[in-house]
């Protein structure tokens, strides 16, 4: 029901043209989701895209069922050849189009590369990045966070993994150059020693069966791959700057939200005001024609009055003769004391009308002839 107020409350602000089959439709997905179910067990499109391949197979078109036939069976001899290939790229051994070449961590890049020096924040950045995010350094941020929560005891979640987060990279740093331990990893030593100043940037890159591309590469293409979502497992600490900024965006959002709002308020206020102004006219219309609608009622009242005038007088003397008729039925049927009547009703109602009408005629006739000249 909210979805259908919704749409009403809609109409009210959006033109008729706005309200098309697609708008329409949102009002039964509830109900349809109900009825059948999740619809990939049910919809169109799969059968839509086979018959499109069908159809394809159509050369013939006095023919079109032959040549369907014919490009089935034939369809079906390829592929079931082709898995008895070796050696020889074919639809189900060919390679994705966005795989990793045998590196699904780093996967691989698109184009050619230009390099660029990072300045500090954004090593920084870089290098903490890898550190929050690798699990060969999970027993050493356990032991960091640790180690300051023993210096101060009554420090805050919130104090806490803020100090964690702006000093992990330097502790971490400074844990592994006094570490003179022949198995440590290889791979945590690089980690606490960071990053290169020197970075590589791409236009487009291949990772984890997905293509990225910067915004302005993805500008002038129909499929936008530029939006990158990573799920973070610690807290944000923003600089002020960045809280500034982060302020006036949202004020920007709320401006152009409040802008919205007045513009739909301006609209409603115009359409009652329009409801409004023509309620007006036509109450204004009736009360200046009211007179002439009355005596048009008259008129056409007083013209059904004279035409239905006889009807009704010959109604009420039909009526009269009934209950007269009536009346003498009903002196007739009681009979005397020991005499036995035999008498019939309808036969006698039969005389009895039959006797009034010829009485009534014969009034008629002696007052026309009366009225001749």
């Amino acid at each position: 029901m909210s979805v259908v107020r919704t749409l009403c409350n809609l109409e009210r602000i959006f033109p008729p043209s706005f309200f098309d089959v697609m708008i329409h439709l949102v009002v039964h997905l509830a109900s349809e989701a109900k009825l059948a179910g999740p619809v990939q067990y049910r919809w169109m499109y799969p059968i839509e895209r086979y018959l499109l391949t069908l159809k394809s197979y159509v050369r013939n078109r006095s023919r079109p069922e032959g040549s369907i036939a014919e490009g089935y069976i034939a369809e079906e001899c390829i592929t079931f050849c082709s898995r008895y290939f070796e050696g020889i790229n074919i639809r189900f051994c060919k390679l994705p189009r966005n795989d990793n070449f045998g590196d699904p961590v780093n996967g691989h890049s698109i184009g050619k590369s230009t390099t660029f020096t990072l300045d500090l924040i954004e090593w920084k950045q870089a290098h903490r990045y890898m550190l929050f995010n690798s699990e060969s350094l999970d027993c050493y941020i356990r032991e960091h966070k640790a180690e300051i929560n023993r210096q101060n005891r009554r420090i805050s979640a919130y104090e806490l993994d803020k100090t964690h987060y702006q000093k992990f990279d330097e502790w971490v740093f400074h844990k592994i150059q006094n570490v003179q331990n022949a198995s440590l990893p290889i791979e945590v030593a690089y980690l606490a020693k960071g990053p290169d100043v020197v970075a590589r940037s791409y236009n487009a890159y291949t990772v984890n069966g997905f293509r990225f591309h910067v915004k302005s590469r993805a500008r002038n293409r129909k499929t936008q791959n530029s939006g990158v979502v990573v799920v973070a497992s610690t807290m944000s600490f923003a600089s002020e700057d960045e809280l500034s900024r982060s302020v006036a965006s949202c004020k920007v959002e709320a401006n152009v939200v409040q802008t919205w709002i007045n513009f739909l308020d301006d609209t409603w206020n115009l359409q009652s005001s329009n409801l409004e102004l023509k309620k007006k006219q036509i109450d204004d219309e009736l009360e200046r024609n009211e007179s002439h609608f009355l005596n048009l009622t008259k008129q056409h009242l007083a013209a059904y009055k004279e035409d239905l005038g006889p009807s009704i007088s010959r109604i009420r003397t039909f009526v009269d003769n009934l209950m007269t008729l009536n009346e003498r039925r009903s002196e007739k049927m009681q009979p005397a004391v020991g005499i036995e009547v035999e008498t019939n009703p309808q036969k006698f109602l039969e005389e009895e009308y039959l006797e009034t009408e010829t009485k009534g005629w014969h009034n008629v006739n002696s007052c026309c002839f009366c009225c001749n000249p």
